[in-house]
């Protein structure tokens, strides 16, 4: 049976939605979807649950990973054990302190103190650097594609969320592995919100309340997904993916 896997973040789950699965599996020629992606998932998390299903399982198709905002990090805070991720848990430099217990515990099921636990969302945000956020992101994509590549494991890496300022990054020059991968599509020409975005009509815009600044971080809905999945299609057409 052909899989398609598909690793990201709450962008992503609409792609387990009922109205999509039939266009996912027509376009990319599969006939069933894995989705591992969760809500306020990371990158790391992102590889990390990837690598552990294909420990478990024959190789899919194709692997999907829409690429979450860079300033989630995992940090061990959950007392639930899981193979794919440890104890780890995806947290965020934006996110605020948990104002009590339990709605730590909603998050997650944590096995430190709601003191601890706001301590390091403090001070992760404290030491946030975009340039390291981003330098971290690039080591992460090249090495996790070339180790797919050497696997001999088809898939497509793209940026989904995240507004990267291409001459503040310049000096970074390991980005130049970047440029003849195929399999990961340009990060700064192409954002898979953005493109969503720009999909829709003004009036479909104005209805939704979507601005400019809201652009990289709207859930679109399945329609316009779909078009996005038609894009991204026609790439692994084009690039013989």
């Amino acid at each position: 049976m052909k899989t398609i896997l598909i690793s990201g973040c709450s962008y992503s789950l609409v792609f387990s939605h009922h109205e999509i699965q039939d266009h996912i599996q027509e376009k990319f020629n599969v006939e069933h979807i894995v989705n591992l992606s969760r809500s306020g998932g990371s990158i790391d998390r992102q590889i990390k649950v990837v690598m552990e299903w294909l420990s478990n399982n024959p190789v899919p198709e194709l692997i999907l990973m829409p690429l979450t905002h860079v300033e989630r990090y995992d940090a061990s805070v959950s007392h639930v054990f899981d193979p794919a991720t440890g104890y780890d848990e995806p947290l965020c430099v934006s996110m605020s302190p948990f104002t009590d217990q339990k709605e730590m515990m909603h998050r997650f099921p944590s096995r430190v103190d709601l003191q601890t636990v706001n301590d390091l969302l403090k001070i992760s945000t404290l030491i946030y650097n975009n340039t390291s956020s981003f330098n971290n992101f690039i080591t992460k994509i090249i090495t996790f594609s070339g180790w797919l590549e050497s696997k001999k494991i088809r898939h497509l890496i793209f940026n989904m969320c995240n507004k990267f300022d291409k001459g503040r990054f310049s000096q970074i020059n390991k980005q130049l592995f970047l440029n003849n991968n195929k399999n990961i599509i340009n990060i700064y020409k192409f954002v898979g919100n953005k493109f969503m975005f720009e999909s829709l009509t003004d009036k479909r815009k104005c209805e939704e309340k979507i601005n400019n600044l809201d652009a990289y971080i709207h859930h679109y809905d399945v329609e316009s997904n779909k078009l996005l999945i038609n894009y991204l299609s026609s790439y692994i057409i084009k690039h013989n993916i």
